[in-house]
């Protein structure tokens, strides 16, 4: 019996060149009639041969280097990569820009709130109590703004506002808007 084989080459022994092949003997056991019976070969004599010439390695397109370049860890960024980054920054720096303008819109807002005095509070309070249609409302109003205008001494005005506030009719809206005009015009301080 003939056999043939066709082996791919993955090792340097497939180069150019022929090699003998030596195969261990092989032995056949049968049982026939209970009997067991043996026969012992040997192998014919292989050759192994390439079919590259010698050469073929030298041309090859593939072939294991002799030495192995060192690695590389060097990274060149693109220019995409770079523009990116570019448009990070410059919104980053707008985040922080505009954090900063409201920042300051919101202390300067803090700062120019105007603080009423007890005296101007009175009389926002009077104003205020002249376009409301309670009666019970202008009466408190009117109280606050007479004891006020008595801790500021203004006597006269005071007496004029708590007999506003506390006489029998209840005080008229426009009795209140009179009443906070004549303590503004009299020079006192609102604010």
């Amino acid at each position: 019996m003939r056999f043939r084989y066709r082996i791919q080459c993955v090792s340097e022994g497939c180069l150019p060149g022929k090699r003998p092949l030596r195969l261990s003997p092989v032995t056949v056991s049968v049982r026939d009639r209970g009997r067991t019976r043996s026969v012992r070969a040997t192998w014919p004599s292989a050759l192994v041969a390439s079919r590259l010439s010698a050469g073929d390695p030298q041309r090859a397109r593939f072939h294991r280097p002799n030495a192995v370049t060192p690695p590389s860890y060097r990274t060149s960024p693109t220019a995409l990569a770079d523009l990116l980054t570019g448009i990070a920054g410059a919104l980053a720096l707008l985040a922080a820009a505009l954090f900063t303008l409201e920042a300051i819109r919101l202390f300067r807002r803090r700062r120019s709130r105007i603080v009423l005095t007890p005296l101007a509070r009175a009389l926002r309070l009077t104003r205020e109590s002249a376009r409301r249609s309670s009666d019970a409302d202008r009466r408190k109003a009117l109280s606050l703004l007479s004891r006020t205008l008595d801790d500021e001494g203004a006597a006269s005005l005071a007496d004029a506002a708590g007999v506003a506030a506390w006489s029998g009719s209840p005080p008229s809206p426009e009795t209140a808007l009179r009443l906070a005009d004549d303590v503004e015009t009299s020079g006192s301080n609102t604010r």
